[in-house]
């Protein structure tokens, strides 16, 4: 099992455990402290990502499920690339801007959960960011 599979497990197990309690994620260990305010302001939006009844883990910007792909700006993008960064996938940015590397995380997301891999996230790959791994 990897890395995002067993982080799933873990945290959907201590949240059915908390009775459905909101679960915030802390920022990757890996993850340097920033060093102006906009890093900041970046830095907690990645690590404000909390679990909500009925929706998963939601990170403020979008809650829809929208098929979103390379091109696509704005809240939608936002929010996929905190829940990305939520489950250790690094987006290589945070800018609301779905290109190349926002592509390539997806990927690697996909491919991590065994979902089709086509870098384009419609509603079965917002769902598993949402919930997490599903047998």
């Amino acid at each position: 099992m990897n890395h995002i599979r067993r982080a799933a497990v873990g945290l959907l197990a201590a949240t059915a455990l908390a009775g459905g309690a909101v679960a915030t994620a802390a920022p990757s260990a890996s993850a340097a402290t920033p060093k102006t305010a906009a890093a900041s302001a970046i830095h907690a939006s990645y690590a404000n990502c909390a679990w909500i009844n009925g929706l998963g883990f939601y990170c403020g910007k979008y809650s829809g499920s929208a098929t979103t792909s390379y091109g696509d700006t704005g809240a939608r993008v936002y929010e996929l690339q905190s829940l990305l960064h939520f489950w250790g996938i690094d987006p290589k940015g945070y800018d609301g801007i779905f290109g190349a590397n926002t592509r390539s995380a997806v990927r690697a997301f996909q491919s991590d959960l065994l979902l089709p891999v086509d870098g384009i996230v419609g509603p079965h790959t917002w769902f598993t960011l949402r919930y997490g791994y599903q047998d």
